[in-house]
C-alpha cells in the first residue's frame, strides 16, 4: 500500500518542476503520493472514490473496521477485539513509515500524523452520497459529496483546463 515512495517523490516533484500546475487531485488509497504531495507541500485535494469512512475522522477509528456491522456479519466482543487489536498494530506500523519516511525527506514539513487519515487540509471529495446515518465528517478540510459538486458542472470547456499525465 505504500509502494515505492522515493520514486513517487522524485517523479511528482520532477513533474511538478516540469509542468507547474496550480492542484493535484490525489486518490486516498494511493498513500505514496498523498505522502510525497505533503512532503513537497504542494496543494491537493483528496479523493475518496470508496466508503467515507475510509478516511479515518476520529483516533479510535480505523481503516477496515467498519463503524457499523450488519447484523448477519457481526462479531463478538472476542472477535472484534482481535480485530482492533490488528487494526491498531497495522495502523501503527503504517504511521511509522510515513513518520520516518517524512522526517528523513521532508524535516522541514509538519509530521502527516496518522497515515490512512492523511489527506487534503483543503478539501476531500467524497464519491458517496451524503446519507443521514453517515458518522458525523469533521468540520475540516471541506468535504464534497456528488449531491454537493455535481450540481453545477462549470463551464462547457472545462475539459480544456484538465491536463491527464500519463506515464
Amino acid at each position: 500500500m505504500l509502494a515505492k515512495p522515493e520514486r513517487v517523490l522524485e517523479e511528482l516533484s520532477a513533474l511538478n518542476e516540469r509542468l507547474r500546475p496550480d492542484w493535484y487531485v490525489v486518490d486516498q488509497l494511493s498513500y505514496a503520493a498523498t505522502l510525497a504531495l505533503h512532503c513537497l507541500g504542494l496543494p491537493y485535494a483528496t479523493y475518496c472514490p470508496g466508503h467515507p469512512s475510509y478516511v479515518p475522522a476520529g483516533p479510535g477509528d480505523y481503516f477496515g473496521v467498519p463503524y457499523a456491522w450488519p447484523s448477519a456479519v457481526r462479531p463478538d466482543g472476542t472477535e472484534l477485539a482481535v480485530l482492533l487489536k490488528a487494526a491498531e498494530a497495522n495502523d501503527a506500523v503504517f504511521n511509522r513509515l510515513f513518520s520516518d519516511f517524512a522526517e528523513a525527506r521532508a524535516p522541514h514539513r509538519p509530521p502527516p500524523g496518522r497515515a490512512f487519515a492523511l489527506a487534503s487540509p483543503h478539501a476531500v471529495v467524497l464519491n458517496y452520497p451524503s446519507f443521514e446515518w453517515l458518522p458525523a465528517a469533521p468540520a475540516n478540510p471541506v468535504r464534497l459529496s456528488p449531491l454537493s459538486h455535481s450540481r453545477n458542472p462549470g463551464p462547457a470547456n472545462w475539459r480544456d483546463s484538465v491536463l491527464v499525465v500519463a506515464p
